[in-house]
């Protein structure tokens, strides 16, 4: 039995790491596919045996066991492609999609586009479910799949501007020239204008500087 037990725990070590290479090497093979989550294996040492003896018990390993697979769900690196609708989860989470039968699943992979019917769909075409939207803009608690309209929305035209920034409360204080006012501003911002047909009218630019030494106090000038 000596020589069968020793026989027996080699071939342990050897199924065991053979598994445990098959779990690299499904690491590796997946090494560019979206949304994989690498995993590890866990050893455990079998149950040993006890000998008699004249001087007590003494004890024999059986050998080992892959215990388990565990999966490493991390924050993984996010990448910039050129389809719009590649999406990706910065955290915990999972999106949600449903097969044609209704069925939902959960993935990390976001690598969508849009189907014959202008529905945001994975590869397997599954349907990317999402919070719905009323006709006023206003998302409902409903979820269902996502699809996007084809009409176009009608042209917005500029109204109001609404200018939030920081500012250097270090700058000393200036005199502002509209002459020359890129050299003697602190601050500049420019901003497209559009009338009601969508057709742009030039740029309006915000210049900025601070005027007194006791508070953040700013003139600010424009100019189309």
């Amino acid at each position: 039995m000596g020589i069968l037990s020793s026989l027996f725990t080699g071939v342990s070590g050897l199924n065991a790491n053979g598994n445990a290479l098959s779990v690299v090497g499904n690491n590796i093979a997946n090494l560019s596919t979206v949304g994989f989550k690498s995993s590890r294996s866990v050893f455990a040492d079998l149950i040993s045996s006890s000998l008699g003896g004249g001087g007590g018990a003494i004890q024999t390993g059986l050998g080992v066991a892959l215990n388990g697979v565990q999966g490493n769900f991390s924050q993984g690196s996010l990448s910039t492609t050129s389809n719009a609708l590649d999406l990706a989860v910065d955290g915990n989470g999972f999106f949600v999609i449903r097969d044609t039968a209704g069925a939902a699943f959960y993935s990390r992979a976001g690598q969508f586009h849009l189907n014959s019917q202008n529905q945001i769909v994975d590869p397997s075409g599954f349907l990317l479910q999402g919070y719905q939207v009323n006709t006023s803009g206003l998302i409902t608690a409903s979820i269902s799949g996502i699809t996007l309209p084809t009409t176009t929305a009608p042209p917005n035209p500029t109204s109001t501007v609404d200018i939030g920034a920081n500012l250097n409360s270090q700058s000393g204080t200036s005199t502002f020239d509209l002459a020359n006012p890129t050299g003697t501003s602190q601050f500049s911002t420019s901003l497209t204008v559009y009338d009601s047909l969508g057709n742009s009218h030039g740029t309006i630019t915000s210049w900025a500087v601070r005027t007194k030494s006791t508070r953040p106090l700013l003139n600010m000038s424009h100019r189309m």
